[in-house]
């Protein structure tokens, strides 16, 4: 009995996490652009690669954010979002696609720096989704600003 009893405070818990998750992505700041990213097409800076990415509109992004929360690897991705702190509403989230059309960019910035450190905070992230044949197949994740030195510190 107290084993059933549990399992199923659990799955509350699971289903409220979710919840919360969806409702973060759902806020009003979902999709605005963030205040040092006025441009409709960026350039990665301080990435590996001179990216060039064109900023989604409405329906774009609801089709990506769709596509990240039907696939594993998507789910993967906001969870380190949520691991480091960045899951919150009073964080600005952009979404991004490359110019060819394989890679999605969640760019999340914050107002207090975060991160899982308390030696090292940062106020942006990017999960960098790489997309292909209808579905995602891998993620990278890039700190920026902040405590961190020069540059991105980047974690595969």
């Amino acid at each position: 009995m107290a084993a059933t009893h549990y399992l199923s405070v659990w799955k509350g818990c699971k289903m409220l996490w979710l919840a919360g998750l969806l409702a973060t992505f759902a806020s009003p700041a979902h999709g605005q652009i963030n205040p040092g990213f006025s441009e409709d097409i960026i350039l990665a800076q301080n990435t590996s690669s001179d990216i060039v990415w064109r900023r989604l509109n409405q329906q774009e992004t609801r089709d990506t954010i769709d596509a990240i929360l039907g696939s594993p690897m998507g789910i993967a991705g906001l969870n380190q979002l949520a691991i480091e702190g960045f899951i919150g509403f009073d964080c600005g989230k952009s979404y991004y696609q490359d110019v060819d059309g394989f890679r999605w960019l969640l760019q999340v910035n914050c107002r207090t720096p975060r991160g899982v450190s308390t030696a090292v905070a940062y106020d942006e992230i990017r999960v960098i989704f790489n997309y292909f044949e209808g579905r995602i197949e891998s993620f990278t994740t890039e700190r920026h600003g902040g405590d961190l030195p020069t540059g991105a510190l980047r974690l595969d």
